[in-house]
């Protein structure tokens, strides 16, 4: 191992570190390294590897996905947006693919690949400690007072970052967890069981709703291949890919659905209904579902939900005011004062519909069937659980939160993916 490449691995160690105390600087941290990894495969030239693995059959439906993606830009309703996202774009996945090839041509020692599992699970424990920070608010009020009569957000000069910075982070240590457990099952099985139980505790009484679904899904799913493993959950693993077949192909027609049918207002709770907006997502979801039409096929091109104003605004509301649960609606958006329904969809699989069409869902479909088949291609069958439990927790973190465009989305989710074939690497 070279220095450059010391280097490359100490950056990816400092994951840990930057996962509870800044999530956005996996942006910086992802550039960081791959860049290095750039330099690193300038000088030695895999140019073999390239071809086979990623020119090649492991990898062409993931690539004919990235060019279908840069091919939607030629209709794309926005392409000021477009043209800055494909180049954002084209940096991330340089970098992912230099980081991929670096990876698989270095080699790690044991203790290595240990202090990077410790790295990471350091910073997966402190971040779901911090996921409980509204309890400790009181006491570090108390605290910042008395050491200069302001609130401790008051004297940080910040308010609402706190809450954004532990719910973003307490999403990706909800995957990260069942990585870090694959990991350490056979070492320490009964402390990974209780990691995990305290986890799931922590998140469903923190004040993210997202990591709370992450860790449900990840946990159904995890229990579910633990029971049906013999040799491999293939099972599990099938359920999981129709799953993602019924959320692209169907994510439209549901979301238009759901508006439609009033009485599925009783069936959410009035707490979550009034913490999540569940209606005006609703609302949200319903404009977007409905815009797709006309574009079904090949979607409104790349990045063209940003900022959406859709023309039909004005006929929406009224069909929104016509529906008791939904009344409210109108005057939430007249208070805007702006014709954009939102800046995404805040639903993925929809945004990726509306952007792409029924083809871009499909060569998706494809690709994520490629990028499992290599997640899990050289991992020991007694990781396919914990695996499987991580795409399930990262669906349910990304699903409603995020835009696919956020570079601290595509910089974290390179990076776990790359943290993943890391750490099963010495035990394989």
């Amino acid at each position: 191992m070279t220095h450059i490449d010391r280097l490359i691995f100490f950056t990816l160690c400092l994951s840990g570190v930057v996962l509870p105390i800044a999530v956005k600087g996996f942006s910086a941290l992802f550039a960081i390294a791959a860049v290095l990894c750039l330099i690193s495969l300038i000088q030695k030239r895999p140019l073999k590897y390239l071809r086979q693995h990623f020119l090649g059959g492991n990898l062409g439906w993931v690539w004919v996905l990235v060019a279908y993606i840069f091919a939607s830009y030629f209709w794309s309703a926005t392409p000021a947006f477009s043209g800055a996202l494909a180049l954002k774009l084209i940096a991330f996945i340089s970098g992912f693919v230099a980081l991929l090839i670096w990876m698989k041509n270095t080699s790690f020692t044991p203790a290595q690949i240990k202090y990077l599992a410790a790295s990471v699970s350091i910073g997966v424990g402190a971040t779901f400690i911090s996921g409980l920070w509204m309890h400790y608010t009181p006491y570090l009020n108390m605290a910042s007072q008395y050491i200069n009569g302001q609130d401790l957000s008051l004297w940080l000069g910040y308010t609402s970052e706190p809450t954004r910075q532990v719910n973003r982070a307490l999403g990706i240590a909800s995957v990260l967890i069942f990585i870090c457990a694959a990991f350490y099952a056979r070492s320490h099985p009964k402390l990974m069981v209780a990691s995990l139980i305290a986890a799931i505790s922590i998140s469903l009484l923190s004040q993210s709703q997202s990591a709370a679904l992450a860790m449900i899904m990840g946990v159904v799913v995890f229990a579910f291949a633990k029971a049906t493993t013999n040799p491999m959950p293939r099972l599990t693993h099938r359920l999981m890919i129709a799953g993602f077949v019924g959320a692209i192909l169907f994510s439209a027609p549901l979301a238009k659905y759901s508006f439609d049918q009033p009485q599925i207002n009783n069936l959410i709770p009035a707490k979550l209904n009034e913490v999540a907006s569940v209606n005006i997502r609703r609302f949200i979801f319903y404009v977007y579902a409905n815009d797709t039409q006309g574009h079904t096929l090949f979607g409104r091109g790349l990045n063209s939900d940003r900022n959406y104003a859709p023309a039909a605004l004005p006929d929406y509301l009224r069909t929104a005011q016509s529906i008791p649960s939904m009344a409210s609606i109108p005057a939430y958006f007249e208070n805007k004062n702006t014709a954009i329904i939102a800046q995404h969809p805040h639903y993925i699989f929809l945004q990726f519909i509306f952007n792409f069409g029924i083809v871009g869902g499909i060569l998706f479909l494809l690709a994520v069937i490629q990028a499992l088949r290599l997640l899990l291609a050289t991992a020991p069958t007694s990781h396919y659980p914990y695996y499987l439990a991580a795409v399930s927790a990262y669906c349910g973190q990304f699903l409603f939160s995020y835009s696919l465009w956020q570079s601290v989305m595509i910089a974290s989710s390179f990076v776990i993916f790359i943290i993943a074939m890391m750490l099963h690497k010495e035990t394989a």
